[in-house]
């Protein structure tokens, strides 16, 4: 599929946008800007990219094209959603989803380059946002839901000073029989 066919087959989905969170950030090199549909097929052609790179461990963050852009229609349509696209020298690095709810943001999938990993990077990407959400939005209380078995996931939120308040059994899995 080309750039043209994939944004053609999306239009209809983009006539109109209703309050997410639209966000340009640059700081110490890095910018932080929401996906329009415009990146759509350029994010998910990096996000195949970095699959490549992932084989090795299942437990890492990733996510196919179809759930890809299940995940950005959401974004488009749902209140106080963000999707960002992150870039370093124009060059995309990574891909971060969350939600708004109240005075708490969510962060639901986080995604940074293999090359850019164990760097500090993702570190710093995340206090940028937070001191962005908490000095200009008012949001005081953050989270990042991962799932149980992703370990590496599971590290890199305990090192950033979250902590495991909860576990529930398939979260992000569509099973209808599956109860917590």
């Amino acid at each position: 599929m080309n750039k043209k066919d994939f944004i053609e087959g999306c239009r209809i989905i983009f006539y109109e946008v209703i309050n997410m969170l639209d966000l340009a950030l640059m700081k110490d090199g890095i910018a932080i800007s929401s996906i329009n549909k415009e990146d759509a097929f350029s994010i998910s052609q990096w996000i195949e990219r970095e699959k490549n790179y992932l084989k090795e461990s299942s437990s890492i963050n990733s996510i196919e094209f179809d759930e890809f852009m299940k995940r950005f229609i959401e974004y488009y349509i749902t209140d106080n959603e963000i999707f960002l696209k992150l870039q370093k020298e124009d060059e995309i690095i990574g891909v971060l989803k969350g939600r708004v709810e109240g005075k708490e943001l969510i962060f639901w999938f986080f995604m940074l380059g293999y090359e850019y990993r164990g760097r500090g990077l993702g570190k710093e990407i995340i206090n940028i946002i937070i001191e962005h959400f908490c000095n200009d939005k008012g949001i005081k209380s953050f989270s990042a839901a991962v799932s149980s078995g992703n370990e590496q996931a599971l590290r890199f939120w305990k090192n950033n000073d979250f902590e495991a308040v909860r576990i529930t059994k398939n979260f992000f899995e569509d099973v209808k029989d599956d109860k917590d």
